[in-house]
């Protein structure tokens, strides 16, 4: 599975969040932490689509139009635990001295 892009992230917390959003209830919900644009906003679901993160379901909407509503296929926990993996590998490399500062600052966010 490839990996999501930071926006992408984003808009994949929201669809957590929401459960499953139209494309502009997550336009709605994203404009709290960012200004995007609506076409912005569709095209990055789109995009989180085609790497199999959400999947769409068509739903009626106003006057019975069919509405596209996006699906996470993979369970928020599972998200978090591997976008944490992916920044223990890629950003600390797995380095003693690195790894040693991660620990310091949770446990400093604990207490």
């Amino acid at each position: 599975m490839a990996e999501l892009s930071r926006s992408e992230w984003e808009l994949m917390l929201i669809c957590w969040k929401l459960g499953t959003p139209s494309a502009r209830e997550v336009h709605a919900a994203s404009q709290e932490r960012k200004a995007r644009d609506y076409r912005t906003v569709l095209a990055t679901l789109n995009n989180a689509v085609r790497k199999g993160f959400l999947r769409v379901e068509k739903r009626p909407g106003p006057r019975n139009i069919p509405t596209n509503h996006y699906v996470p296929t993979l369970a928020r926990r599972d998200g978090i635990e591997r976008r944490i993996r992916r920044f223990l590998a890629d950003d600390l490399a797995g380095e003693e001295d690195n790894l040693a500062i991660l620990r310091r600052i949770l446990s400093e966010s604990a207490g």
